[in-house]
């Protein structure tokens, strides 16, 4: 015995009578089909008062403390206690954890947080690929961030002598002007 109970649907359409009986399904179907291809001029119109559009707001870049990555220590303002970031100042100093911290490392951040092997380059000949291969991690590590839509004028500055590397590139932010990071030092030797 069949149970139409838990096939039946309330809220469904009742089927279209027809007294065509050279209608068949596969008729209605596709009618059916060429109507939903053919776009609805009044839901195509922006000025149509009843459409409401809502933006979703973009995600402020909040507040922080202030980093200095070259002692591994936060700064203080004395008697006060660390130095706070917030705007602009806090993606920057997010950039350049984020350029430092191996990419599932550490569990306290996602699995998209960070650069895949940061110092894998450490102790090798800085070659064109090597850039090519550092501008990569950069830009895929940076475009995490949702308000980093991509990475442009990437350039780096090395002389073989030093230990450092030093890259320059454009962030582009969505919502905001461009962020320039400019002589950030990479480690390498």
């Amino acid at each position: 015995m069949v149970d139409f109970a838990e096939h039946y649907d309330p809220f469904a359409e009742p089927a279209e009578a027809t007294d065509d009986p050279a209608l068949d399904a596969n008729d209605l179907l596709a009618s059916t089909e060429l109507e939903l291809d053919e776009p609805d001029e009044l839901a195509l119109d922006p000025f149509r008062p009843d459409l409401l559009v809502e933006e979703t707001p973009l995600p402020p870049f909040g507040k922080s403390w202030k980093f200095d990555f070259a002692t591994s220590k936060f700064l203080k303002v004395p008697g006060r206690g660390p130095l706070r970031t917030q705007g602009i100042d806090t993606l920057r100093a997010w950039i350049e954890k984020c350029l430092f911290t191996a990419r599932d490392a550490h569990p306290i951040y996602s699995e998209d947080y960070g650069t895949d092997d940061p110092f894998g380059w450490a102790g090798q000949p800085f070659t064109d690929e090597a850039v090519g291969d550092l501008e990569r991690k950069v830009s895929e590590a940076l475009t995490q961030h949702p308000r980093i839509l991509e990475i442009e004028d990437f350039t780096t500055d090395y002389d073989p002598g030093d230990e450092e590397l030093f890259v320059r590139f454009r962030c582009v932010i969505d919502g905001g002007d461009d962020l320039i990071i400019d002589d950030l030092a990479v480690p390498i030797g």
